[in-house]
This record gives C-alpha cells, structure tokens and sequence, in this order.
C-alpha cells in the first residue's frame, strides 16, 4: 500500500475514533478513554520522524 494511503486511513480512522469517543463519553467514559488513546498511539506510531529515529 502507498503511504499516502496509509496516511488517508490514519487520518479517517482517527476522526471517526474521535467521533466515536465523543458519543461514548456520555455512556461509558471509560471506552472512550480508551479510544482517544489508540488514536494518540496510532499517530505516535505513524510519525515519519520517529520512524527515522529508530532506523538509526
């Protein structure tokens, strides 16, 4: 897959775990805790920078 398109599903999947986090933090806060943190580890993840800094 070319990285453009992973960057197009990080970015749509994070807005729709946001969307999610938001309706679900009035049900089960705790869930969306947890959401907001997998969109904080995906883009932790993702980052080119850190990506080359573990290459080295």
């Amino acid at each position: 897959m070319p990285r453009k398109g992973v960057r197009a599903v990080a970015v749509h999947g994070a807005a729709a775990m946001y969307l999610l986090g938001i309706l679900l933090a009035f049900v089960a806060p705790w869930v969306s805790c947890l959401f907001y943190a997998t969109v904080a580890a995906i883009w932790f993840i993702s980052d080119r920078r850190i990506e080359s800094r573990i290459k080295q």
